[in-house]
């Protein structure tokens, strides 16, 4: 299937040209294909890990609307995909990792949920191992990711250097 063709299906009336679509009219080109460059990834990412099977939770989707998560993580992974074991790729792995958390939680397995604090652990170690202890401190990290995401990543960075949660 053509690129096209799986974007179109994965977002149905929002794929599109901005001059073609009014629900996104008067968003720049550019911007706006990055938007669904980032949505699809995001929807990839979830749908290919342990936890794709769950409903995605509609008020964590509107938390990490909230926090321009969707423009971070496009800048991210079209900069610093291919550079790994730099700090910028490091803080990328934590967003995929984070993704995870979009499961709607009423749904989530105990094994789903140990999956997404292990996914969040490795990207911290990879954090720590670039930057040390203010790697996990990253203040885009916290900023970009939804409040009701913060305990969670707390907790899944304990034991991470000196970091206790």
């Amino acid at each position: 299937m053509g690129e096209a063709r799986r974007r179109k299906m994965l977002l149905g009336n929002l794929y599109g040209k901005p001059q073609n679509n009014p629900e996104i009219q008067n968003t720049a080109d550019g911007e706006t294909q990055k938007l669904i460059d980032a949505t699809v990834l995001i929807f990839e990412i979830f749908q290919n890990s342990k936890v794709g099977n769950s409903k995605l939770d509609s008020e964590a989707l509107k938390d990490l609307a909230s926090t321009h998560f969707l423009e971070e993580f496009e800048a991210l992974n079209r900069i610093h995909s291919d550079n790994e074991g730099t700090f910028d790729w490091a803080r990328l792995q934590i967003f995929k990792a984070a993704v995870l958390l979009l499961a709607d939680t009423s749904e989530l397995t105990s094994e789903s949920a140990s999956y997404i604090t292990e996914e969040i652990h490795k990207a911290g170690l990879i954090m720590h191992e670039v930057d040390g202890m203010r790697g996990l401190e990253d203040r885009l990290v916290w900023y970009f990711l939804p409040k009701r995401w913060h305990r969670t990543i707390d907790e899944a960075f304990n034991g991470i250097g000196t970091w206790l949660s």
